[in-house]
């Protein structure tokens, strides 16, 4: 049993630094590929902590491997953000949360570990406190799989719609399962049947998403920057497409359905007689939009810009009447001032 784990071990992190290798070849100037060799790097400290922790004697060589396992949850969520959040940026915070998983984890195995603080006597706290960083995992990876499907609506790239799905099900889905099985199995000791069946699951995953980056469509990870007329022509049109894109650029220009309230993707696409799934092609595709928000919002900057640019309208509302005002009210100086600059340039 212990030569088929350390087996499936080293074989699932190979596919593990493969698969990190391929995304920082291709992706490596965006924040989701170093974020996803990040996470990668959590998950083969996860399989090597076992063998470190019992078998090897590598004095502080070995906090390098507890760095990548406490932390990998963390790493998962980070890379979730930055898969699915176009304007994601690396924020102090994120650092932040890092270094209080990873710490409270490292202090809790070298220095007050729960037989220091609570005697070898079993009690109450001494079992919440030995399970603090299986919890915390918990909670981040709870927090990735609300990231994979919050903006799934919106999301107008139909690879990364199906890879929410992927991680949703497969990844996040089944850590979940292995952290509350940890927590529940704490005072039990290894396992050695289920920690090969859970070795060899992470291989399965490992080799499937191998697969899947080696036959990745394109515009999955890729950041495209939208056409800032909204004129954008398609490259390939045919007769439904150039319908479709007649009626939307109506609907956004003429009717100015933007300014509905709560208006979603599945709305507009009744409102011009289309199917969902072509609409979101079509933006997508044609117009170089990768989430619909984005698309609504560039109307109503153009619309602050066209109100600033008439010397007597000041007096006018900038923001547009919509469900997403309070978030538009965060963003505004962030909007609006580039377009004052603008402004007095021209």
């Amino acid at each position: 049993m212990q030569t088929a784990d350390i087996a499936l071990r080293f074989a699932a992190i190979s596919q593990l630094v493969l698969l990190a290798a391929l995304l920082l070849r291709t992706h490596w100037r965006q924040p989701v590929g170093p974020l996803a060799a990040l996470y990668l790097f959590g998950v083969v400290g996860y399989l090597l902590c076992p063998l470190v922790a019992r078998h090897w004697h590598l004095g502080w060589v070995e906090v390098i491997f507890f760095i990548g396992c406490f932390g990998a949850a963390v790493y998962f969520w980070l890379f979730t953000r930055a898969m699915f959040e176009d304007s994601f940026r690396l924020r102090p915070y994120h650092a932040i949360a890092i270094l209080a998983v990873v710490g409270f984890a490292l202090v809790q195995r070298y220095a007050a570990t729960p037989d220091t603080l609570f005697g070898p006597d079993p009690s109450a706290g001494r079992k919440i406190y030995a399970v603090i960083p299986q919890i915390l995992s918990l909670c981040f990876v709870l927090l990735a799989l609300t990231q994979a499907q919050i903006g799934r609506r919106d999301d107008l790239v139909e690879p990364r719609r199906r890879f929410r799905d992927i991680v949703t099900g497969l990844s996040g889905v089944y850590i979940v399962v292995v952290v509350v099985t940890e927590i529940l199995l704490r005072d039990e000791g290894p396992v050695p049947v289920l920690e090969v069946v859970n070795v060899a699951a992470i291989l399965l995953l490992a080799f499937g998403f191998t697969l899947y980056s080696l036959n990745v469509r394109a515009g999955l990870f890729a950041r495209e920057a939208p056409d800032q007329t909204l004129k954008a022509q398609p490259k390939e049109v045919g007769t439904a497409d150039d319908s479709l894109l007649h009626a939307l650029t109506k609907a956004m220009d003429t009717e100015q359905i933007y300014h509905r309230e709560g208006l979603s993707i599945a709305a507009l696409a009744a409102h011009i007689g289309s199917q969902e799934y072509r609409l979101r092609r079509l933006i997508n595709r044609q117009l170089g939009y990768r989430n619909f928000n984005e698309f609504l919002n560039q109307y109503r900057v153009n619309e602050a810009c066209a109100r600033l640019a008439e010397p007597g309208q000041s007096h006018l509302q900038i923001l547009p009447k919509c469900s997403n005002a309070k978030r538009y009210e965060k963003r505004k100086d962030d909007i609006i001032e580039p377009v004052l600059v603008h402004s007095q340039k021209e």
